[in-house]
This record gives C-alpha cells, structure tokens and sequence, in this order.
C-alpha cells in the first residue's frame, strides 16, 4: 500500500512537471504588456521636455538676433528645471530627459545592437547639452558672447548626435517590446529647434 501511495504520487508529480504553468505564462504577458506601456509613456513625456528646451534655445536665439531684453539664466535654469523644478506651464525639464533616458536604457534588450548604439551616442552626448544649459543658467544675463557660444555648443550636440540617437533609441525601445509583430503604427516625431534646418545631420 506505501509503495503503491509513493509510486502514485510520483507520477503524479511527473505528470505536473510535465504540464505547462499558466500562472507564468500570464506573467510574461503582463510583463512585455507593462514595458509596452512604459516605453510609451516615456517616449510621450521625453518629448516634451526636448519640446521645453527647443523652445528655450530658439527664443534665446531670437532675442540675440533681435538685441531684446531676455532673462537667459532664468530661462535657461527653468527649461533644465533647477528653479525647484518649475518648468513653466505643461512643459517638462531636461534635466528630466536624463531619467528618461536612462528609464528606457533600462527596458532596452542587450542584444539591440541599433537600440544599443543610440544609447552609447547618448551617453556621450546628454551630459554636454546639460553642461551647457548650466553654464548659461551661471551667466551673467548681459555676457551675450558666452551665452551664444553655449547655445551653438548645444545645437550642435543636439541637432547632429543627441536628437537623431533619441529618435532611434524610441524605434527601438518600441518594436523590443511590443506585443504583436510590426512595425509600430505612431512614435512621435523628434523636433529640434530652429537652427536644425542648417545644423542637422538627419532629418529629425
């Protein structure tokens, strides 16, 4: 009898091994459905904090060109968010944009060599923009020649290296965790300011 007990329940315990678990397959569902969701949120929120800091660096570059009164430190400090935050309106930080950044670093699969590529190109590049949206926020509001030589200094990072590399980052970040095969219906488009149009290597 307590062999036959034993025996039957190893093959009972056979027989579960052998059964697929549902509880698990559930759970990798959740989980690509959960990065799916992330990636996107973050994709929509980055955006508008590189929509802030365009906005910052062409209405800068206006009041240079236009030799009208501007506050550049304090604008400069509310589009890279060190005033406590205050990122005027909707409008995010770019200081956020490095959160984000690395929020999406983090989802990315190893082996995306593209997806891979961007965030080494950002890596390198991110840490110069700020760089020189703190060197303006340390400005005095009328030192117009170093105020100019930062804001070049970031629309080149940004126009040649940093927004291309976001743009391809987002791609990649998208169809890594999507749950259906495809190529995704809407990531949204990457803008850079004005000065773009003259600067940038890729169509942003």
């Amino acid at each position: 009898m307590k062999s036959t007990t034993t025996a039957a329940l190893a093959l009972l315990a056979a027989s579960a091994l052998a059964l697929p678990t549902t509880t698990s397959i559930q759970q990798v569902t959740k989980r690509q459905s959960s990065s799916a969701a992330a990636v996107s949120s973050n994709i929509a929120a980055w955006q508008v904090d590189i929509e802030n800091v365009n906005g910052f660096l062409d209405n800068a570059q206006n009041a240079i060109n236009t030799n009208t009164g501007y506050n550049y430190p304090q604008e400069a400090s509310f589009s890279l968010g060190t005033v406590g935050k205050a990122c005027p309106g909707p409008n995010g930080c770019a200081s956020d944009g490095e959160t984000r950044f690395a929020n999406l670093k983090a989802l990315l699969p190893a082996n995306d060599t593209h997806g891979q590529a961007a965030v080494a190109q950002l890596d390198i590049s991110i840490p110069g923009v700020i760089g020189n949206l703190t060197a303006i926020t340390q400005a005095s509001a009328t030192d117009i020649t170093t105020i100019q030589a930062a804001i070049n200094s970031i629309n080149d990072l940004r126009c040649d290296q940093v927004l291309p590399a976001v743009a391809q980052l987002w791609y990649q970040a998208t169809i890594d965790t999507e749950t259906t095969a495809g190529t995704p219906a809407s990531i949204p488009a990457v803008s850079g300011p004005s000065a773009c149009a003259v600067i940038g290597s890729a169509t942003l």
